[in-house]
Parts: C-alpha cells; sequence; structure tokens
C-alpha cells in the first residue's frame, strides 16, 4: 500500500514538474521550477499565466518587463497580456489577510487577525504609471489598455472601491471568468500582426541583467521610504 501510495506521489511530482517546463511561464519567466514554487509572489504570476494560457489563440504573454522611462528609471510590469482585445497590463500582489482601500487612496492597508497592519502603495495608482509607460512606449491609444490588479486568493478584498471604467481588482480565481467577459463585450481592436508586432518590441526587455533589476529595486526602496517619511508610517 505504502509502495503504490509512493508511486502515485512520485507520479504527480513528475506531471507538475513537466507541466510547468510545457507553460509559458517556464519560457517567458526563465524561472525555475524551484524559483517558481518556492517564491510567493512568482508562484502567484505562475497561476495568473495559466488562466492566461486559456486564451492562447491570437494573444502573447509576457512576465517581469522592465521598461526604460523618460526620466531614466524603469518600470516593471508584472505581466502583459497582448490580445486582440486590447493590452491587459495585469499587477499581481500575492497578499493574504484583509485588504482596504479606496481608488482615490495614496495608500491601502493590510490587516492579519493578531492585529497587525501593513500599508502599501495604492496598487491602481502603481499600475496607471505601468499603463502610461506601455502607453507612451508602443503608442497605442488609452482605449486599447485595461488595468488589472489580481490579488491572491488567500486574502479578503474589504470595502475595496473604485469606478474607472478601465480598472480592475480581482481575485486571481475570478480571472479566466473575467477576461471571458472581456472578449466577448469589446472589439477587436489588434490584428494578430500588430500583436505579434508588440510581443517582439516588448520582448528585450524582459529577462534582464540582475544589475538592472537591482537599480529598480533600490529606486523603489527608495521611493517608498521617502513617501513613507512623509506620512509617518515608515518602520525600520
Amino acid at each position: 500500500m505504502v509502495y503504490w501510495l509512493a508511486l502515485i506521489w512520485l507520479g504527480l511530482i513528475i506531471y507538475h514538474f513537466a507541466s510547468f517546463y510545457q507553460s509559458t511561464y517556464a519560457r517567458e519567466s526563465k524561472n525555475s521550477y524551484f524559483q517558481t514554487f518556492f517564491n510567493r509572489g512568482n508562484r502567484g504570476e505562475y497561476m495568473i499565466f495559466k488562466s492566461l494560457e486559456h486564451f492562447r489563440q491570437s494573444s502573447a504573454i509576457l512576465t517581469n518587463v522592465y521598461l526604460p522611462k523618460y526620466d531614466g528609471t524603469t518600470s516593471e510590469i508584472d505581466i502583459i497580456f497582448i490580445s486582440r482585445k486590447g493590452l491587459f497590463i495585469i499587477e499581481s500582489k500575492n497578499y493574504s489577510g484583509w485588504i482596504y482601500g479606496r481608488e482615490n487612496y495614496k495608500h491601502w492597508i493590510q490587516t492579519f487577525n493578531n492585529g497587525t497592519k501593513h500599508q502599501f502603495y495604492n496598487p491602481i495608482w502603481q499600475n496607471r504609471g505601468h499603463v502610461k509607460v506601455v502607453k507612451d512606449f508602443t503608442g497605442l491609444p488609452w482605449s486599447a489598455f485595461q488595468s488589472v490588479i489580481i490579488f491572491s486568493n488567500d486574502c479578503k478584498l474589504k470595502k475595496v472601491r473604485y469606478w474607472s471604467d478601465e480598472v480592475n481588482v480581482i481575485y486571481n480565481r475570478k480571472l479566466k471568468r473575467y477576461l471571458k467577459k472581456q472578449f466577448r463585450r469589446r472589439e477587436d481592436i489588434l490584428t494578430d500582426k500588430e500583436i505579434n508586432d508588440i510581443y517582439d518590441r516588448l520582448k528585450p526587455y524582459t529577462g534582464v541583467t540582475k544589475r538592472v533589476k537591482r537599480r529598480h529595486r533600490k529606486y523603489v526602496k527608495k521611493t517608498i521610504k521617502r513617501s513613507g517619511k512623509r506620512f509617518g508610517f515608515w518602520h525600520h
């Protein structure tokens, strides 16, 4: 009995391993199996990719895109989903706890059962900045973009309010349903050739060097620290 259970367990691991390396995420991210499943953020992005792959026909997916900005810094975009319906700029928030926030608040709050609270920059504002960078880079109109903030299934969105038509804040588990709805209601605005052209233009900005990533992280930390001191919640 133990032998057969061990064999089944081993078979499941091999299947899971093989499925990962056959996925778009493995090819686009260049992350290994262990880098993905032992990193909470990467694991969340992988789950998003699994949902996006259901819409792979006439579409393309990019992850961890480091696009240059006019001030010499970079903007890191978690996922860009390019389809006939336009570009879906996705920000992945693999958080737990309860999440509170409104579109017009600069900072949102994450709370836990033990009463601990953590403030983080408004992801709607954050992703709006990402959309602008991609818009400036591609030259596409605002109407070609949808901003999608995806929270982990492990958290609970409490009193999260937003009203802009191009903004969507959803759970990971609802991504496929959301995209099906978008694909039904939105007109085609990109051809297959345009999808491929946009992918080819953006692709060189993925898989960047560790130096670029370090410089970007340093810039982000400095920005967060400066903002935290200003608003009085930065803690060392």
